[in-house]
């Protein structure tokens, strides 16, 4: 009977272990470890819907998405495995740059999304400068070649007169446009 009991319970444990994996699994991107963009829009919705009820809460958060600047020619010129090792290797650094209250997320192919939690717009963008500095300096390597890897940032701040996340949203994305049509590897 104890044989059956402890069988049951490692059962248990197993199945509870896999249930944690799994969940994992659907909230991030395989590639980067990163939370994946419907798990970012399901912490970044509850945030704003606080903000909505609560505005001073909002007040003090901006929202950064962060482009790597010509990411096909890195593809192109060395191939999709040094992709992925520039993407994994943004991501971690992304990671050690935020600060615990932050949200960060891989968007989409060589997009990440930031939400920066008890930042005002000016301590934002020194944030997001320091980080860009960082990348643009950062030896990236694959397979013993240094690949240069520079970023554009779009950058705005809550505002209580956004009705949705979307909204927000389509603001930092024109931001982002507006990095990259202004010469790239800069905060807009």
């Amino acid at each position: 009977a104890l044989g059956t009991l402890i069988h049951a319970r490692n059962l248990e444990d197993e199945r509870s272990r896999m249930e944690r994996v799994l969940r994992f699994n659907a909230e991030h991107d395989f590639l980067t470890r990163l939370p994946n963009r419907s798990h970012f829009f399901t912490q970044a919705n509850a945030l704003f819907e606080r903000f909505q009820r609560h505005p001073a809460e909002g007040d003090a958060c901006c929202l950064a998405l962060v482009d790597i600047d010509f990411f096909k020619q890195i593809n192109d010129a060395h191939g999709h495995l040094a992709g992925d090792e520039v993407l994994r290797e943004l991501a971690r650094l992304l990671m050690q740059a935020v600060r615990d209250d932050d949200l960060v997320a891989r968007f989409g192919g060589e997009e990440f999304i930031m939400l920066l939690r008890g930042a005002p717009l000016e301590d934002a963008r020194h944030i997001m400068e320091r980080i860009r500095l960082q990348i643009e300096h950062h030896p990236f390597q694959h397979q013993g070649q240094g690949i240069v890897v520079t970023i554009s940032v779009g950058l705005t701040p809550y505002q209580p007169s956004y009705h949705c996340m979307d909204d927000w949203l389509q603001c930092v994305d024109q931001r982002l446009y507006e990095a990259k049509r202004l010469g790239r590897n800069r905060i807009s």
